[in-house]
């Protein structure tokens, strides 16, 4: 298997990945959770950051990213994000 193009991926999508990652938490921090029960998508329930989000870049011609996808984004870089505290 050649692991040379599997590590090219993400460099190319890391500012996508970025911008929707912020996207996000922009959103959590407005008060809206991160992501939202599979149930809750079924019934037209609350929406979640990442739905809101997935919704958005659907309008703007991104029709491939669905909400599974951001949602994998965000839980990707919610592992990699180096959290800073104020000591408190």
């Amino acid at each position: 298997m050649d692991y040379s193009k599997k590590r090219e991926r993400p460099k190319k999508n890391r500012a996508r990945n970025w911008t929707i990652m912020n996207a996000v938490r922009r959103g959590v921090e407005a008060g809206l959770k991160a992501t939202r029960g599979r149930d809750q998508r079924h019934i037209r329930g609350a929406h979640s950051a990442c739905s809101l989000v997935a919704d958005e870049l659907k309008k703007v011609g991104l029709k491939h990213m669905s909400e599974d996808a951001v949602e994998k984004i965000w839980r990707a870089s919610e592992k990699s994000l180096v959290v800073f505290s104020d000591g408190k």
